[in-house]
């Protein structure tokens, strides 16, 4: 049972995904009436409704309750609290890091998602000197979106050395929050907001990172053939086994990091300049006892312009991981 300001949130197991019961005196007349964002499945909400009444059974004097199910699909496992519900930490600064290379097809409309999703964070982009022009994009917004920033490198420095830039500027600039995601819009900008008003919970004050997960339950991908499905589970698998780390999703760009937790380690020992970065920092946080979330999230293939992946990169990941697995990387 957890409280939320005034209210209470019950949370209820019948063999099924857990969901958030939001008991609140006499207010409201009735679930059916509060449907959140999205609609329900019909045999999802006869499951809801037969929960709430079970709840209701038991909650005795109580006699109304919302149900609140997570935004972006029934099986989840983790809660989302809506804003208006969470303990006021909105001071909480945010920055969204992205790293850029030939994304002018895409980067337009992530911009402006995350601006009217999210329009108190700001939003900086690090482009490796981009020839279709990503970078200048950037300057030219200026004007239309005040919260862009853009750092320009000279050349492709690597998915890792672009992270590492972003946090040192978060740190410098005083966020308390870093969020990474990949710029082709295959991670939703919906599933950011949800992550960030997570971790505005007074329950989540003491998770350090906030993992964008395919591989929890209500987590997935959308549009991968079936060889790049086995070689993402294979790679997981192994970092999970040779890092010994919890999470199910070590691989993903797509996470929240607390700045208190990224002081905990030395930004300047990541050895990974590409991919594997995702798996070593993981594991570097770790080794310090950091808490982390698992929040599923659906990664969509991207739709246009070209991955940056190829099987020699894939194969250097898994190489790292050995490195860090076996002692050699300290």
């Amino acid at each position: 049972m957890v409280g939320v300001g005034n209210r209470t949130i019950l949370t209820v197991t019948l063999h099924e995904p857990s969901f958030a019961i939001i008991l609140d005196g006499f207010e409201y007349a009735g679930f059916e009436s509060w449907l959140g964002v999205g609609k329900l499945h019909p045999q999802r909400f006869n499951f809801a409704k037969q929960c709430c009444e079970e709840v209701r059974a038991r909650a005795g004097a109580l006699q109304s309750a919302k149900l609140r199910v997570p935004i972006s699909r029934s099986e989840i496992g983790a809660f989302h609290y809506p804003s208006r519900l969470c303990e006021s930490v909105s001071n909480s600064r945010l920055l969204v890091v992205v790293a850029t290379y030939n994304e002018i097809d895409n980067l337009p409309r992530l911009v402006l998602q995350i601006s009217e999703l999210l329009p108190d964070a700001d939003v900086l982009v690090i482009d490796d000197a981009s020839p279709d022009g990503t970078g200048n994009w950037c300057e030219q917004s200026a004007a239309q979106y005040p919260n862009l920033s853009v750092l320009h490198r000279s050349a492709k420095l690597g998915l890792g050395t672009a992270a590492v830039a972003g946090f040192k500027y978060a740190k410098d600039q005083g966020y308390d929050l870093v969020a990474t995601m990949d710029a082709d819009l295959s991670h939703d900008p919906k599933s950011l907001a949800e992550m960030f008003e997570l971790s505005l919970h007074s329950d989540c004050a003491d998770i350090g990172v906030f993992v964008g997960s395919r591989y929890v339950t209500g987590g997935g991908t959308e549009g991968w053939p079936f060889i790049r499905r086995l070689a993402s589970r294979a790679v997981n698998k192994f970092a999970r086994t040779m890092l010994k780390l919890k999470t199910y999703d070590n691989s993903g760009a797509f996470r929240i990091y607390r700045s208190s937790a990224l002081d905990k380690i030395d930004l300047q020992q990541l050895r990974s300049t590409d991919f594997a970065y995702l798996e070593e920092i993981l594991w570097r946080l770790s080794k310090q006892e950091v808490a982390m979330m698992e929040y599923p999230i659906l990664f969509r293939n991207r739709e246009l312009g070209r991955s940056k992946t190829n099987p020699i990169l894939g194969l250097r990941v898994f190489w790292q991981i050995m490195m860090m697995g076996i002692g050699i990387w300290k």
